[in-house]
């Protein structure tokens, strides 16, 4: 009897290690009420509280996130684009720490996938909407997030019923206590975005997400050379009038910044010239683009890195 106790909890702990640490409210199970600077009430889900039912602009509160029936019983999380008086807006919902300190959540495992369920009605016409997932370690020398791992995934072709999604996670050699090994995370952070903001109608219905495998065992490293764009980031997400990129430039070399819309048009270039080594902050301007999903792409020399914001609050 001893020894049959003992392998199961070998076998216990075995499947403990390969199960990986899970988000919090992954379901969308639990909506909370917030305060938006005092003046506006809305319900988003716990743990994703910044969600694009506040229309600052109008001053109102809209049902552009919502909680709904969820896959096989439970509550699902859904972002609809709609109208709001001579412009749309799309349903968004980001994860913030619960002291709204910053975006994301504590998490310190490596995973291989995010996975989850999913709809995608489209009764406006050609739509895409974005699942996008970045791993994070402060990095105290760069004052900064180190980006340690990244998942991204478009939707464009409709779903009437709930489908599964998987989505592989790239991980990069980051080492930044110089221990000689991968460091791990210390932050996750979430993007849903429910669609471009061009579209009146379109309905991004998600529940379940998780995270499975151990990526520390199967890890893809990335071909970019990390050292080279390892300070990538990017503030305010959504954004209304300027973004903020910060990157590091480890060698000299020219440096160029290009925005894209979510059909793959190119909407801004900037042009930062030849930097030396050193760390650099470029502003955006985005007074000029309309709400929606665009990508932003940072070329060092030969190298590259691309990451996702959203416009909003037009």
């Amino acid at each position: 009897m001893k020894k049959l106790l003992f392998t199961l909890s070998i076998s216990l702990i075995a499947l403990t290690c390969a199960v990986a640490q899970q988000m919090p409210n992954a379901s969308f199970e639990v909506f909370e009420t917030y305060s938006y600077f005092g003046v506006l009430e809305y319900n988003a889900p716990k743990g994703f509280a910044f969600c694009s039912n506040i229309i600052c602009s109008s001053n109102q509160v809209d049902d552009n996130v919502t909680q709904v029936a969820g896959n096989g019983g439970g509550k699902a999380l859904q972002m609809r684009t709609v109208e709001t008086g001579t412009d749309t807006t799309f349903g968004y919902a980001i994860t913030f720490k619960e002291d709204f300190s910053e975006q994301g959540f504590p998490y310190s495992a490596m995973p291989e996938f995010i996975e989850g369920d999913y709809k995608l009605d489209l009764p406006g016409g050609k739509d895409t909407a974005v699942i996008q997932m970045i791993l994070t370690r402060y990095d105290e020398n760069q004052q900064g997030a180190a980006t340690i791992g990244f998942a991204s995934k478009e939707f464009s072709l409709a779903k009437s019923a709930f489908g599964k999604f998987t989505i592989p996670i790239t991980y990069f050699d980051v080492d930044l206590d110089g221990d000689g090994m991968a460091d791990k995370p210390d932050t996750c952070i979430i993007y849903l975005i429910g669609g471009s903001g061009n579209v009146i109608g379109t309905t991004f219905t998600l529940d379940n997400l998780a995270f499975r495998g151990d990526g520390i065992t199967a890890k893809v490293k990335s071909t970019t050379p990390v050292e080279e764009l390892m300070g990538l980031s990017h503030f305010p997400n959504p954004v209304k009038e300027a973004l903020t990129i910060k990157y590091t430039v480890t060698k000299t070399k020219p440096v160029t910044i290009t925005i894209l819309d979510v059909t793959g048009k190119l909407v801004q270039s900037v042009n930062e010239g030849i930097l030396t080594e050193n760390d650099y902050q470029a502003v955006i301007n985005t007074s000029a683009l309309a709400n929606g999903v665009y990508t932003y792409t940072v070329a060092i020399g030969d190298n590259k890195m691309s990451r996702k914001f959203v416009v909003a609050g037009k």
